[in-house]
């Protein structure tokens, strides 16, 4: 297996957990069986613009034999009155499940997350992290970016400045800047990609495997 592919494959699919993840938070928005908010606030205290807000909520999310396919959370979750821009702030966090077994096989969290309609973009910034399968330990594949722009339209992701995979049970780590992926062809570029691993003793000088852990989830 040749590293480069090794790591740069760990990255891009911590990016696809992004953006999977990402799509979540905003189903429920424009879905037509959206949950009814569990703390709105007075309309008349809204700012311009802002036709509805909801607050402290948990939205979950089903496949199609209703089984649990992903949980969304957030603090404050607005949409404009013409339904062009959703954002949503604060403790903004996607769980991914595999409807089957139930397993969670991914985390997102961050600080904000906007979707504008016209130009169909979602921007998520504020500290990205994505855990898979979001145990939080040592065994998850942990990727860090700091802001994350999708062209839903163009089928494109860019991740802006720096990135950071650390691989399950401390066996590498990879960095890198300025990342694009065309979600169609999966091809991709990444500025300054740097990637180093372990092998233990007696295991050779192949770089440790990965293992998808998105494999099979309904989406």
């Amino acid at each position: 297996m040749n590293p480069h592919r090794a790591k740069t494959g760990a990255i891009l699919m911590g990016v696809i957990a992004f953006v999977i993840a990402a799509t979540a938070i905003f189903r429920f928005i424009f879905s037509p069986n959206r949950p009814a908010a569990t703390d709105r606030v007075n309309p008349d205290a809204l700012p311009p613009g802002v036709g509805l807000r909801i607050s402290k909520s948990e939205f979950i999310g089903y496949d199609d034999q209703t089984r649990k396919a992903w949980v969304v959370r957030a603090d404050t979750v607005d949409a404009s009155t013409d339904k062009s821009r959703v954002e949503a702030r604060g403790n903004v966090e996607a769980e991914l499940f595999d409807a089957p077994t139930s397993k969670r096989r991914a985390v997102m969290t961050a600080g904000t997350a906007v979707f504008t309609r016209n130009s169909k973009t979602l921007q998520i910034g504020g500290g990205i992290v994505c855990r898979a399968p979001g145990t939080n330990s040592r065994s998850d594949l942990r990727v860090k970016a700091d802001t994350l722009i999708w062209n839903v339209g163009a089928k494109q992701v860019v991740c802006l400045g720096a990135i950071v995979a650390d691989l399950p049970d401390g066996k590498g780590t990879a960095r890198g800047r300025e990342l694009t992926l065309d979600l169609t062809t999966r091809e991709w570029t990444l500025q300054q990609f740097h990637g180093e691993f372990v092998v233990p003793e007696g295991e050779g000088s192949a770089p440790p495997p990965f293992v998808n852990p998105l494999k099979g989830l309904p989406f």
